[in-house]
């Protein structure tokens, strides 16, 4: 799966099943499929974690796990991991368990740290990329 965002409207492709989906994006969303960033910044409030957090090692490079379960019982999840790296501190495993108990992970394998702006069309989905692709637009 890729997700793509500009602020305004969110680009979601399923590669698999090789459609796209368009919806208009909600920045008040908490819920990290829906808003990665808005679960970013509802994590002091909207969480319970434990005081202490577990560490694993994998690919050659140690992760602390961060599990979170929502305080609001009636989201479509009921925990979250977030695998960080001890030494960086940066992001490179999350895995989001829904209430039917399936899991989905996601690996993180490549973070790129940029000092300057992106030009906002560098976050919508590339149009020479819709050749072959069933699309949904939801907007």
């Amino acid at each position: 799966m890729e997700l793509y965002c500009d602020g305004t409207t969110k680009w979601i492709l399923n590669v698999t099943a090789k459609e796209l989906i368009i919806v208009p994006n909600d920045p008040s969303a908490t819920d990290i499929v829906e808003n990665p960033l808005g679960f970013l910044t509802s994590l002091n409030k909207g969480y319970e974690y434990p005081s202490r957090v577990t560490s694993i090692s994998t690919n050659g490079k140690q992760l602390w796990i961060i599990d979170l379960t929502p305080v609001n019982k009636r989201l479509a999840y009921k925990s979250i991991s977030v695998g960080v790296e001890k030494n960086s501190y940066i992001p490179r495993m999350i895995k989001y368990i829904a209430k039917d108990g399936s899991s989905y992970i996601i690996n993180i394998t490549g973070f790129e740290r940029v000092n300057t702006l992106r030009p906002k069309d560098y976050f919508k989905f590339p149009s020479f990329r819709l050749t072959g692709l069933q699309v949904n637009d939801m907007r």
